[in-house]
């Protein structure tokens, strides 16, 4: 059914359960533009096909996701390749949001951050490991989320904790993230993916269409339209990549260097 994918490992359990493995671990499963086009096409075999019942999102190694690829980041050298670059990772994104089938990421190891947590943040349900951190540093790198962070995370934690996290770019513990309401359980290192698909499980042994539905209206409870501020933030984030500050941030993160901004 699935093919074999450079960046990404799948595979279908007995209970309709297909685990994709982000599989970039050398780049800490960093979500370059290939990795995201070969999930859109697993996604798409997902909803064609009713043997899969569900979906359980992990990282190779170590660490769930440092975020997008940075140096396809700096490769934008006008505001149409920005916007377009995050523009069409928010498409895809939002197709697993909106996928019509559970879904639960299973954040393991050290670090879920940028792109990576947002990519978490469109799954059904989240369960991390104790040791894990999440957050959003983009504004650190002088860039903004890009992949509908601005967009969703005010949706489970409320605007003045959003702009908390992103106006900082400091992450922050599971255990806080379980207390103020991204991650719906913790578990133990080396377990998340058994806690992902037990709690998928409960879900599974209720009417399938229900369930969708009952997801859905409580998305449709939520809108304004999400099209409409994903639009606002890929304008935002390709202008604030044609920056300075944003050249400086992501060359300093690759050269390993602290950033000199100076609000150009």
């Amino acid at each position: 059914m699935f093919g074999e994918y450079k960046n990404w490992l799948v595979e279908l359990d007995d209970d309709g359960i297909v685990l994709l493995t982000i599989n970039r671990e050398e780049y800490k499963n960093s979500l370059d533009t290939q990795t995201i086009a070969e999930l859109d096409e697993i996604l798409e075999q997902v909803q064609a096909d009713d043997a899969v019942k569900a979906v359980v999102i992990t990282g190779a190694g170590r660490v769930f996701g440092i975020g997008a690829h940075i140096p396809e980041i700096l490769a934008g050298k006008d505001k149409a390749q920005s916007k377009e670059l995050s523009a069409s990772g928010q498409k895809i994104f939002t197709r697993l949001e909106r996928l019509g089938k559970p879904s639960a990421a299973a954040i393991n190891g050290l670090f879920c951050l940028g792109g990576s947590f947002e990519l978490a943040l469109c799954c059904t349900f989240r369960v991390a490991s104790k040791r894990a951190r999440l957050g959003l540093p983009e504004v650190t790198l002088g860039v903004i989320p890009g992949y509908g962070g601005t967009q969703r995370l005010p949706k489970f934690l409320g605007i003045a904790r959003a702009k908390e996290m992103i106006l900082t770019g400091e992450p922050i513990r599971a255990e806080r993230a379980f207390e103020l309401g991204p991650l719906n359980e913790l578990c133990e290192a080396g377990t998340e993916v058994d806690a992902a698909k037990k709690l998928l499980k409960k879900v599974l042994k209720n009417a399938p269409l229900a369930t969708a539905k009952a997801s859905l209206a409580i998305d449709k409870s939520f809108e304004l339209p999400i099209e409409k501020g994903l639009d606002a933030e890929a304008t935002l984030f390709s202008e604030v990549r044609m920056t300075k500050d944003a050249e400086e941030g992501l060359k300093s993160n690759l050269e390993n260097r602290k950033p000199n901004f100076t609000g150009k």
